[in-house]
């Protein structure tokens, strides 16, 4: 039985949200797991209240870290990484975004399969103010190079494959990326990667309190740009559009 260390990462969060996720990470079907909790420096009163929470919950594995002072998220993420490699114990990382939340049978679904994967991925749900959007996932050249089609929300990524990656590159993702990170670390290893793509909308990404304004998208088509060079992917116009067509609707 495959043992999951769930990495959630946070800096003062919005209470609802980060309630709905943890519970939805304690109802799961599939047990064999334990909750990394890396909290990036938030107010000392979010500890209290987990705390407090997973006592309620009864629920015992969980480690839990704090930082005395705030770093970027894929810094966060890889010194997340090291803590969990560092124990030497689990099978799958995943990263757990604290307003996001998940159908209880998510792990169980993901973890059918007894082979050994590098990445075990499913399909999702946008959640926005008016709508609940399903979106389709994908490993596929061409869609990961359209739009970043999975999402690390979904992913569970194998320790074993984290460990060769950190042999030759020491860090897993790109601290130079601050906000597409993960799209790097998806087109750079799209070629090498093992992976299983479960057919079933098993996450729910909260995009209800995220708005994009002209500055941070530009800073993201800044950054993509030195993806797709960095990749040597040469489809310019495909890469870019959808960030092109939002830069667009703002102006």
């Amino acid at each position: 039985m495959k043992r999951v260390a769930l990495i959630i990462n946070f800096l003062n969060p919005e209470k609802k949200y980060m309630y709905k996720c943890i519970n939805s990470i304690l109802n799961q079907s599939y047990k064999n797991f334990y909750i990394f909790f890396i909290d990036n420096n938030s107010k000392k009163i979010y500890k209290k209240n987990i705390l407090l929470l997973l006592k309620k919950r009864r629920f015992k594995n969980f480690y839990y870290y704090r930082f005395t002072k705030t770093f970027s998220l894929p810094r966060a993420r890889n010194l997340a990484i090291n803590f969990v490699l560092g124990k030497n114990e689990f099978d799958y990382i995943n990263f757990c975004d604290s307003d996001d939340w998940w159908n209880r049978n998510w792990l169980k679904f993901l973890l059918k399969k007894t082979y050994n994967y590098d990445l075990i991925f499913s399909d999702g749900f946008e959640i926005r103010k008016d709508e609940k959007k399903g979106v389709w996932c994908s490993l596929n050249e061409h869609e990961l190079i359209k739009r970043c089609s999975v999402y690390i929300q979904s992913m569970l990524l194998s320790t074993n494959f984290l460990k060769k990656i950190k042999k030759k590159n020491k860090k897993i993702f790109n601290e130079l990326f601050d906000i597409s990170y993960d799209y790097d670390f998806l087109l750079k290893h799209r070629n090498s990667i093992k992976y299983l793509h479960v057919r079933k909308k098993l996450f729910n990404y909260n995009k209800l309190s995220s708005s994009i304004s002209s500055k941070n998208l530009i800073k993201i088509i800044l950054q993509w740009e030195q993806i797709r060079k960095s990749n040597k992917i040469k489809n310019f116009l495909l890469f870019h559009r959808k960030s092109l067509v939002r830069l667009i609707k703002i102006f």
